[in-house]
């Protein structure tokens, strides 16, 4: 099952203030590691290329969700009597073959593709399966998804991308419409609220909490910072004059916003932001460190050049207390209990579920007789269920 949370995770945030960022490849690069910058580099390169991909698997991973267009005799097996739409196993296919391509960069005609798409095959099918089983259960409950709770979570995944015009090119690259997109998020917004329905009397105590605090620390625990600035220059000639102005009094934000060439920090006056140790070249890091507020160093070379900085505040290690992540922590244990729950529920439906797929959709399935036809938990007959004909 593709998970959502790979893509729509804090990889996807920006800190324009903590960290400068390199706006062409003639910009020049900020003090932060080359660690740091491979991270960014990765960041950008993964919004490219899987954006579109990365909105898809947020709804299959919601509740493997894959929009339905009934076409007659196109199906690949039927799960309680309800067909599994062809149209709706292809589409998943094409998100996973893109994922597959974009992060591993299989050939898929090689032997490592071939078993990768053989493991998406089987993905994909236990996917649709759980899809009918979720779709039918909110049938039941009566639940539904209005168009409001669609438009938000496909504003959200817009967001995502920098225009209009890249979010069409990734979907257009991708081989997915905006209907198809956007039947896949309402399917995941009703998966989700069927998984709030079935989940609603899970509770965490005030003593689950605390305990969950008292042997998780470090999750709480914040590291030493400091707040910089600098103005950053490629000869020793060039921060020696600006050395020069600024013991005469100039304006040092001023002068970074005229001199610098980290175009990432000279318009907010050479301002990183507050940052941990690690984070910068170790030669920055140790001067950026040992400044007092308010204090000028002399210039500093690292491989970007040479670096005039000022030093600004302190900020040492520290763990929040309790009452202060309090809720932050009674929500991350509802959301573990709420799985919990939710994934035994699933396993029991499946298990109650009788599930036919023809044989040349099943990969594990012989490829003689009719299909294989499964029912509650177990294999049944090789004979297709009398209500194969039937549509959801």
């Amino acid at each position: 099952m593709l998970d959502w949370g790979t893509f729509f995770s804090d990889d996807h945030e920006t800190k324009p203030r903590t960290m400068s960022k390199r706006n062409s490849d003639n910009d020049a690069p900020s003090p932060a590691s080359s660690t740091e910058q491979a991270r960014r580099a990765a960041r950008s390169a993964r919004l490219a290329v899987t954006g579109l991909v990365s909105a898809v698997a947020v709804a299959l991973a919601a509740g493997a969700i894959v929009y339905s267009i009934t076409r007659a005799n196109a199906y690949i097996g039927t799960v309680d009597g309800h067909r599994i739409d062809k149209a709706d196993y292809d589409l998943q296919m094409t998100a996973r073959r893109h994922q597959i391509e974009s992060q591993f960069g299989a050939d898929l005609g090689g032997p490592q593709g071939q078993e990768m798409l053989a493991s998406a095959r089987r993905q994909t099918i236990d996917a649709l399966i759980d899809r009918q089983i979720f779709l039918d259960e909110a049938a039941s409950r009566g639940i539904t998804v209005t168009d409001a709770e669609v438009q938000t979570q496909l504003g959200a995944i817009r967001s995502q991308f920098p225009s209009e015009q890249s979010f069409h090119a990734a979907l257009d690259k991708a081989g997915f419409s905006e209907d198809a997109l956007r039947r896949q998020v309402q399917d995941g917004v009703l998966v989700r609220k069927l998984r709030d329905a079935l989940t609603k009397d899970a509770t965490v105590s005030e003593a689950e909490a605390r305990a969950f605090y008292n042997s998780h620390q470090q999750q709480f625990t914040h590291p030493e910072e400091v707040e910089a600035s600098h103005i950053l220059v490629k000869t020793p000639a060039e921060a020696a004059k600006i050395e020069a102005k600024l013991k005469k009094g100039a304006n040092f934000a001023s002068l970074a916003r005229k001199y610098s060439i980290d175009t990432g920090s000279k318009n907010q006056g050479g301002d990183l932001g507050f940052f941990p140790r690690g984070r910068m070249v170790p030669a920055f890091e140790k001067a950026a460190f040992a400044l007092q507020p308010g204090q000028i160093s002399s210039p500093v070379h690292t491989q970007f050049g040479y670096h005039i900085i000022k030093g600004g505040p302190h900020r040492p290690a520290s763990v929040e207390p309790f009452s202060k992540v309090r809720t932050q922590v009674i929500q991350q244990l509802l959301q573990q209990q709420q799985d919990v729950e939710f994934q035994a529920w699933e396993a029991k439906a499946r298990q109650r579920a009788h599930v036919y797929i023809r044989p040349e959709f099943e990969p594990l399935a012989p490829a003689t007789g009719a299909g294989a036809a499964l029912g509650p938990g177990s294999a049944g007959s090789a004979v297709p269920p009398t209500t194969a004909g039937a549509t959801h």
